[in-house]
């Protein structure tokens, strides 16, 4: 068993809300390359990275998502051992993985200039996973390292999922196979940061 202390919820969404998210997110068009952010610098960074993401805010769907990952904030905090927060915003991100795309181990929690220059920190990770059934891609587990040497948590991307992890921990997304090489059969999913405003500097 994996040291990794995270939160899983299946059929996170009613059915209904689900069906209504996957046929927006469906529509989507203004996916583009993700990029990287390293030394307050945002680039395009294939080697390590290659996905899509969107701008898009999941449209009138949003309330009701946000006010899931509201409803949940308690018990993930428990569930992945983080104390409960003054919770100072929820960051959603839609991202699409398709044929070939990855994500190379990292941490999603902000350091240094980086940190300073977000104005804020990212405390627990979740991601929401949501696709076409039946699935039509293969691969783009979620693997999750443990803080010892025992062997890392891999999570599939199911459908109407919920996965959740501090987000200082260094994760993963492997590779995606998509045999018939199109878009709509991606892997979807929503990436969200709980975060917390910096502590303030007295003087």
């Amino acid at each position: 068993m994996a040291s990794v202390p995270h939160y899983i919820a299946d059929n996170f969404l009613p059915e209904a809300v689900h069906r209504r998210l996957l046929t927006h997110v469906l529509g989507v068009r203004d996916f583009r390359p993700g990029k990287i952010i390293a030394n307050g610098q945002t680039s395009y960074c294939p080697e390590s990275r290659k996905g899509q993401l969107s701008d898009d805010r999941l449209g009138e769907h949003l309330p009701a998502f946000r006010s899931a990952l509201r409803a949940a904030f308690g018990e993930i905090c428990a569930a992945v051992g983080v104390p409960p927060f003054d919770l100072a915003n929820i960051e959603i991100r839609l991202a699409a993985h398709g044929d070939g795309d990855f994500f190379s181990p990292h941490r999603d929690s902000f350091v240094g200039n980086d940190r300073t220059a977000a104005n804020r920190d990212r405390i627990v990770t979740a991601v929401y996973y949501l696709h076409r059934q039946p699935r039509l891609f293969k691969g783009g587990e979620l693997r999750i390292f443990p803080f010892d040497n025992s062997q890392p948590l891999l999570v599939e991307p199911s459908d109407n999922r919920l996965v959740a992890f501090p987000s200082f921990v260094m994760h993963e997304v492997l590779p995606v196979s998509v045999p018939d090489g199109a878009f709509a059969n991606s892997r979807f999913s929503v990436r969200c940061w709980y975060d917390r405003d910096l502590p303030k500097i007295v003087s």
